[in-house]
């Protein structure tokens, strides 16, 4: 068994729950892009803005990596554990601001999204554990 932080361990690691998370995350967006438009309408773009898109996912995987991998271990359960807990805490960011500041923002956007960003970040975080630490 590997054991330790490696730059290339990491950059694995990194591609790996990166193309995890933008897979999983445009086939979630396109189930779910009915209900944002049921409740936001014409708040929404008719197109992403790919900049601060970018910098988020490019953020947010190496913020999983370094909070919920364990470098010398190959137990994915403890990862995907850190990685729904990281996952609460930055959707739940979000999503409570959001739906704390804007009329029609509504809790059942709140409670999808906060699941959504559990689940999603901790199948990421397990991937990346993985890959991280697979022999």
């Amino acid at each position: 068994m590997r054991t330790g932080f490696s730059t290339g361990r990491f950059l694995a690691a990194y591609v790996a729950g990166l193309g995890t998370m933008l897979v999983l995350d445009a086939l979630w967006l396109n189930y779910a892009i009915t209900s944002f438009q049921a409740a936001l309408g014409d708040m929404l773009l008719d197109s992403i803005r790919l900049a601060p898109a970018a910098v988020f996912y490019l953020s947010y995987i190496a913020l999983v990596l370094a909070f919920a991998i364990d470098w010398k271990s190959q137990r994915l359960a403890p990862a995907a554990l850190r990685g729904a807990g990281l996952g609460l805490i930055g959707y739940g960011t979000y999503e409570l601001t959001n739906h704390a500041t804007m009329v029609r923002w509504t809790v059942g956007l709140v409670m999808t999204d906060l699941a959504w960003g559990a689940f999603l970040t901790a199948v990421v975080a397990a991937v990346g554990q993985y890959v991280a630490t697979r022999r």
